[in-house]
Parts: C-alpha cells; sequence; structure tokens
C-alpha cells in the first residue's frame, strides 16, 4: 500500500510532496522552473506550498534551524542540506488534524455508530465525514477488507490487523497508541499481556522493541474483544502446524495459549489459530529471532533457499570472488524477517519514499549490488511488481549488506600514505575514523611509500604526484568528507576496472 498520504488533504499532501522533493535533491539550489516541470505543478502551486512548508517546519521545530532548511530566493530555492528534519514527524503534524485519519482510528475501535455522531463529536458536517468514509473505502480496494454498513472493518481479519500494524508502526507509534488506547483500565491490561509474552519468548526490554510489541498487543486485543479472531484459512503457508514444532516451541505456545485465555474470550478453535498466527507475526516482524527452519513449511524453506542461492550467485559475480559461509549466515539470517514480509505480506507493506540517487551518490558500490540481488530476487519470486518490491524492501537489504560485506573482505585497496611531524598522535586517530568507514577499503602505509593519496601536518615536495592532505588540526566532519569523496572515488574507479 501506498503511504499514508491519502489521509491528508490535498494541499497537505502538496506539502509533503514537495519536501520529500526538495531532499532527494542533491544540489544547493533548484529552479522553481525546474519544480514547476517535474511535479507538473503552476508557478503559484509552487511558490504557496513552499511558502507553507517553510513556515510549518518553523513551527514544528520551535527554535530550531529548521525554518531555513529550504529558502526562496528570487527565482532559485536554496536547500540546506546540513539542516535535518523529521519528515515523518511533518506528516504526523498534518494526520493528527485529519477527520479521515481520526474516522479510520475510531473504526479500528469500532466507536462509530453514525456519520451524525462522529460529526456532532468533531465538530464536522456530515457531508465530511461521508467524504472520509469514501476515501477509506477507496485505501481498502485490493485488500481483502472493507467497512461494513454499521461503520466496522470486516474482512480478511489477518489483512485488518497486518494492515493497522503496518500503518501505525511505520508512523510515530507511541503517539497513535496513545489515541487508541483511551482509557487507563486499556492501557494496564495492554501492558500486563506484553510483559507476560516477553517473558515467555525472552524479549529484549529495548524500548523500540518494546514500543512494537506494544502495538501489536494492543491491536490484537482491540479486534478480539471486538468479536473479531482468525480462521486457519486467514493465514498464510509459512509454518507448519503447531503439533508438528519442536518440544520446546510447543511448550511456550501453550504458555502463550494461557496468557491468551487471561485476557480474551475465544472459541477453543480459535486459540490455536491465534497462536500460530502471533509467533509468525513475531517472527515475520522481527520482534522473535530465533525459530527452528524445520517449523517452516517445505515452500516457505524453499522460498528461503533461493534467497541464499541469490546472494551467493550475485556476490561471485560482483565482487569477483565467493562470500563466505560465514558471511552468507550471517545475511541469511538477518535477511529472514524481510524476506518473510516480501513473500507473504507484499500487498500490505508501506512504500517508502526511496531515494536511489542519494545511496548510490554516497554508497555507489553496496546500493549497486543491493539492486543486482533484489533485481534476481523478484524474478526467482516471480514478484509482479518489481518497483513496490524495491520500495518496501530496498533498506532492508541495504542495510544488511552494508553491514555484512565489509571493505577489506570485498573491494580492492585503496593505498593512503600517512604519517605526522608535529602531531604524531594524530595518526592513530585518522586511521581509527577512517577504518570506521563501510565503503573504502584502506590501506595504511607509511609516507614515501606507493599510495594514491597521502595526509599529513606538512607537504612533502617527493608527493607531488598524489593528492595530499594537510591537517594541522584534527580534520572537522567537512573536511574528512571531503577526502572521503576523492577516496570514494578512487576506490568506484578501481573497482569498475577489475
Amino acid at each position: 500500500m501506498n503511504k499514508l498520504r491519502w489521509v491528508l488533504d490535498r494541499p497537505e499532501q502538496d506539502i509533503v510532496k514537495l519536501n520529500d522533493y526538495l531532499l532527494s535533491r542533491l544540489d544547493d539550489v533548484v529552479p522553481v522552473s525546474t519544480v514547476m516541470h517535474d511535479l507538473a505543478w503552476s508557478r503559484y502551486r509552487v511558490l504557496v506550498t513552499l511558502d507553507t512548508l517553510i513556515n510549518d517546519l518553523g513551527l514544528l521545530h520551535d527554535g530550531s534551524q529548521a525554518r531555513s532548511k529550504f529558502e526562496l530566493d528570487g527565482k532559485l530555492i536554496k536547500i540546506n542540506h546540513s539542516v535535518q528534519i523529521n519528515t515523518q514527524a511533518l506528516e504526523y503534524y498534518y494526520r493528527k488534524r485529519s477527520m479521515t485519519w481520526i474516522l479510520l482510528l475510531e473504526m479500528l475501535t469500532e466507536q462509530v455508530d453514525s456519520y451524525e455522531d462522529f460529526a456532532e463529536r468533531h465538530h464536522v458536517s456530515v457531508a465530511t465525514v461521508r467524504s472520509a468514509k469514501h476515501k477509506i473505502q477507496d485505501a481498502f480496494a485490493n485488500q481483502e477488507i472493507e467497512v461494513s454498513k454499521n461503520n466496522r472493518i470486516v474482512g480478511n481479519e489477518l489483512v485488518v490487523r497486518t494492515f493497522f500494524m503496518q500503518l501505525i508502526g511505520y508512523y510515530h507509534a507511541d503517539l497513535e497508541v496513545s489515541i487508541i488506547q483511551s482509557t487507563p483500565q486499556a492501557e494496564l491490561i495492554n501492558q500486563s499481556m506484553k510483559e507476560k509474552i516477553s517473558e515467555i519468548y525472552g524479549l529484549s526490554d529495548n524500548m523500540a522493541i518494546q514500543s512494537g510489541m506494544n502495538l501489536r498487543v494492543l491491536i490484537w486485543l482491540i479486534r478480539v474483544q471486538n468479536g473479531h479472531y482468525l480462521h486457519q484459512q486467514d493465514l498464510p503457508n509459512i509454518l507448519t502446524p503447531v503439533e508438528e514444532w519442536p518440544d520446546y516451541y510447543q511448550r511456550l505456545a501453550e504458555e502463550l495459549t494461557e496468557v491468551m485465555h487471561e485476557f480474551a474470550d475465544l472459541p477453543a478453535s480459535a486459540y490455536r489459530v491465534e497462536v500460530a498466527s502471533a509467533v509468525m507475526i513475531f517472527f515475520t516482524t522481527g520482534l522473535v529471532t530465533e525459530l527452528p527452519n524445520n517449523m517452516f513449511t517445505k515452500q516457505t524453506q524453499k522460498h528461503l533457499e533461493k534467497f541464499r542461492e541469490t546472494v551467493a550467485s550475485e556476490y561471485q559475480s560482483f565482487f569477483q570472488h565467493p562470500i563466505t559461509q560465514s558471511r552468507l549466515d550471517q545475511i541469511d539470517r538477518q535477511a529472514l524477517s524481510p524476506n518473510l514480509r516480501v513473500l507473504y505480506f507484499m500487498k500490505d507493506l508501506v512504500q517508502n519514499s526511496l531515494d536511489l540517487g542519494v545511496l548510490e551518490q554516497n554508497f555507489p558500490i553496496h546500493a549497486r549490488f543491493t539492486e543486482r540481488v533484489m533485481d534476481q530476487l523478484a524474478k526467482v519470486w516471480h514478484i509482479n511488481d518489481a518497483e513496490k518490491f524495491k520500495r518496501v524492501q530496498f533498506e532492508d537489504y541495504f542495510n544488511t549488506f552494508m553491514l555484512n560485506i565489509i571493505p577489506s573482505e570485498a573491494l580492492p585497496p585503496v593505498k593512503v600514505a600517512i604519517g605526522f611531524v608535529n602531531h604524531p598522535q594524530m595518526k592513530d586517530l585518522v586511521c581509527m575514523q577512517l577504518e570506521l568507514n563501510r565503503t573504502v577499503n584502506f590501506e595504511f602505509v607509511e609516507i614515501g611509500e606507493p599510495a594514491d593519496l597521502y595526509i599529513s601536518d606538512i607537504v612533502f615536495d617527493k608527493e607531488a604526484n598524489i593528492p595530499g592532505y594537510t591537517w594541522n588540526i584534527y580534520p572537522d566532519n567537512y573536511t574528512l568528507n571531503h577526502f572521503m569523496q576523492d577516496a570514494l572515488q578512487i576506490e568506484l574507479q578501481r573497482f569498475d576496472e577489475t
């Protein structure tokens, strides 16, 4: 599904679209005429939207430099890349005022008894409520869910839950949870159940993990307490039947069943399906990361094996040497949850505003490799919408490859002659800093030895043919980035020649 911008009014959709566009630009200025052409907007629409964006950034980031992120200077828009802004916070700022979003959340909690009641409580017209409901119905199209005549969300129960977990989880989960978790009693129940499940599965008390857990438990409670539970046909064919699981995981399932009994009154047959679904969700979302391979169906195991084969094959072809088994195992483990999400929940995943150009500029080799692997996976997994596949999954795969493709193992060396006369301690500091990078395979040698670059606190005439960098004080981020860009160009040229 697309990002949750469909709940916004047209002017606010324009603002976040312009913000995305300007953030994707690599240059410091962009002519207004270029924006008009690229977005197919009138000059008036560009200027009005830009003015509102600048003012709202100032309001949203009170007292910060966010207002200076974009500036209109005659016929040019200046972009200050040193100023960071939170795009998700900007969207939340608009969304919390959206009647469509509020209606959607109240439909989830089943508080909407009639158009008139909702309109009266929120001081809007009945026509506004009808329009919001039509937006929601359009968003549900092809999702196996719909809004019933009495304003309830019905259909494939797993899709309903996944829909809200994806959307709410992507956007400020804690903030959204506070909206739908309306009473202190509901909060206590949710907290108690979350703690018991975390104890059973040994989940980390990391705030990010607990926030995700909080959301999933809350949506489960809301749905089952309103009489919505899963049926066997709702579940994708990921896991084998519970009775075939290893003994240890069957015991965990029994403990989870007891917890569910405590908080929800379901038909006896529903608990087994709900437990299987919970384990599947914990794993596909990465909350639980250890699961034996024999708990997966044969079909799932085949799909996962194709990922492993594809990574190994593309690595050999791209880097011209085989990947080690230990690296491949690590990639396999870290990509398991994302792989399952793609294979079984593709249509429910939130599509990101992917700016591949930025990644290709700063991490060109890893970005290219990620794109190659995904192109091949789209073929072997028979994914029809390869572009959507990239938008929803590129970041996860890219991060996994960045973490596991080590420059010293995969890339040709870039030799840096380094030596400091007046500040000898700086040599170790600079080397330590540069070794942290993931894009260049630095090999450090002494001044005077053959090298591609040199760094020192004095100029060496004998190194006149080698690009040199004279640092008398520890380099700031700008200086380091300038050096890294030069080194990256050498690395990229050398890599392309191999």
